[in-house]
């Protein structure tokens, strides 16, 4: 009953950054990766309806979340590529956005993609993980502080970390389990049902002040060194 419940808060919430999304795409130019998160929370949602109808016919969805894996982590790549300002930065986080497609979809290749790609998945989110902090150091070298709560970059951020910083000692801990039972396998998919609501709730509340004044969308500048 409760993952019931959690599926259909969850499907709400990412129709709703759909929605948002479309708004932002279609009124403002805003930043390349705002109007892209679109484009990319459709994909998500698709793979997400098109899952779920397969688990309804107790059809095996595991290759659709394996080869859907490396291309959420890779567009995440591609956001911060947008929203850092260190070039040191800028140029770790391209070669991350080539490189790790390439590793994640090789590894695939020689494996599977009915296994769970366990290195994939774990050096993607580091990485990821990594990219948050990076974000939120720029953010110390600030002059001056902004209004960081009305913020896209930071919202988005703040959804990226909170997520997969709460999401990967949570599916560490699952994939150290020798047995899993019935129930702590429905306890996990509703703590991760549960985060995807909140990582979306802060991509809403970016877009929704992503279509305040221009002047209030202009990237976080620092100071230069």
């Amino acid at each position: 009953m409760l993952y019931y419940v959690s599926s259909y808060i969850y499907f709400s919430i990412l129709l709703l950054a759909v929605i948002a999304g479309l708004i932002v795409l279609f009124k403002r130019k805003g930043y390349s990766y705002l109007r892209l998160l679109a484009p990319f929370l459709i994909i998500t949602l698709s793979v997400e309806v098109v899952a779920h109808v397969l688990s309804l016919n107790k059809r095996n969805n595991a290759p659709l979340f394996n080869l859907y894996i490396p291309f959420n982590i890779s567009f995440y790549y591609f956001v911060f590529l947008n929203i850092f300002q260190a070039k040191r930065n800028k140029i770790f986080t391209l070669v991350a956005c080539i490189v790790y497609p390439i590793f994640a979809y090789s590894w695939m290749y020689f494996n599977g993609i009915d296994q769970f790609p366990t290195m994939v998945y774990g050096f993607g989110v580091s990485f990821l993980l990594l990219f948050c902090v990076l974000y939120f150091y720029e953010l110390m070298d600030l002059p001056e502080m902004p209004k960081l709560l009305s913020h896209p970059d930071f919202l988005i951020s703040m959804g990226i970390l909170f997520f997969y910083g709460a999401s990967l000692p949570t599916w560490s801990a699952v994939n150290l389990m020798n047995d899993i039972s019935g129930s702590t396998l429905g306890l996990y998919s509703v703590i991760i049902l549960l985060l995807n609501c909140i990582l979306y709730s802060f991509f809403i509340a970016a877009f929704i002040f992503s279509l305040k004044k221009p002047a209030n969308l202009q990237p976080i500048k620092k100071r230069s060194f």
